[in-house]
């Protein structure tokens, strides 16, 4: 039988520690996860409201405001995301970076959407649509690590 000892990780972040040195992300890591998560894929729900149409045309509502609420939510949840590393095993660690890195991937093309749609009142229509589309395939290859990530945290017993 594992002895279990609570730590704190940065401070912050609680886990369990087995004493094998094996560690184990407490619940309020894990709703973090769902949190952060959740405001990811907000971005293309943000998207898909903000811009009802693509390409856009002088009479598009385009919702800048929307645009930029998700962003600022998506940028704050990685900011923070990024110190959770350390409080996982080593064969999730690499998981969870790869969809860290596929999130800020995520994140920087919609930031290009929402500088492009706050530089232009009508942005170019190929250039709408080249934008439209790097956010489809951002948005299925951060879906790829997002559900290998949760494949590796039920292997793992962690969720």
């Amino acid at each position: 039988m594992k002895t279990i000892l609570s730590i704190l990780v940065l401070g912050l972040l609680p886990v369990e520690m087995y004493a094998d040195q094996t560690m184990i992300p407490e619940p309020a890591i894990m709703q973090f996860i769902v949190n952060f998560d959740r405001e990811i894929s907000g971005l293309m729900d943000a998207y898909l409201e903000a811009v009802p149409e693509c390409p856009v045309y002088p009479d598009t509502p385009v919702r800048l405001w929307v645009l930029d609420l998700a962003w600022i939510r998506a940028d704050g949840a990685i900011c923070e995301a990024e110190t959770l590393a350390a409080v996982f095993p080593d064969s999730i660690a690499e998981a969870w970076l790869s969809y860290l890195d596929a999130s800020a991937a995520y994140l920087r093309v919609f930031s290009d959407i929402q500088r492009t749609y706050h530089e232009t009142v009508v942005p170019d229509h190929s250039v709408c649509i080249e934008l439209e589309n790097e956010l489809l395939i951002a948005d299925s290859l951060w879906r790829h690590y997002e559900m290998n990530l949760f494949k590796m945290f039920t292997e793992e017993e962690i969720l």
